[in-house]
């Protein structure tokens, strides 16, 4: 596991779902996360079938739960990265959607983590093994809160 903090974007698996969120964020104007759920299902960086566990989807969710807690404290998201000549650029994408049932499915596979259903996760097992687990246990608590205070105001 390549990471140096207890967030998903702080990881070399949370960098390259924040890559592939880039790349779909300049294509696309407004940023609806169902729709954003659907092309990375698409993109193979989360699964088909909600209840299969896999380090890359673990992280997937945690990424855009994140960028999410983001848009809710700044009302936006601000992404850096290089365009095709290889300048720095800093963009502010302030039109994200969401509904009800995009924070009930980011909720759930992020509490399965905490709480699998079945076999335990791979992310849980890593972190669990790490002098950070209790911190980042912490973190995704603040994430499924984050989450629940979303739908709250929804």
């Amino acid at each position: 596991m390549g990471a140096w903090g207890v967030r998903a974007l702080d990881s070399d698996e949370g960098l390259d779902v924040l890559d592939e969120f880039t790349d779909y964020s300049i294509e696309n104007d407004k940023i609806k996360i169902g729709d954003l759920i659907e092309y990375f299902i698409e993109a193979e960086l989360l699964p088909e079938n909600p209840d299969e566990k896999d380090f890359l989807y673990d992280q997937t969710v945690m990424v855009l739960a994140e960028l999410l807690e983001e848009y809710n404290e700044k009302g936006k998201i601000i992404l850096e990265y290089e365009d095709d000549d290889e300048e720095e650029v800093e963009a502010e994408i302030a039109d994200v959607s969401f509904d009800e049932s995009d924070i009930n499915y980011l909720t759930e596979q992020i509490t399965d983590i905490l709480e699998p259903k079945g076999e335990i996760h791979e992310t849980y097992e890593l972190w669990e093994d790490s002098e950070s687990f209790q911190e980042w246990k912490e973190h995704v608590l603040s994430l499924l809160e984050t989450l629940k205070s979303i739908k709250e105001n929804l």
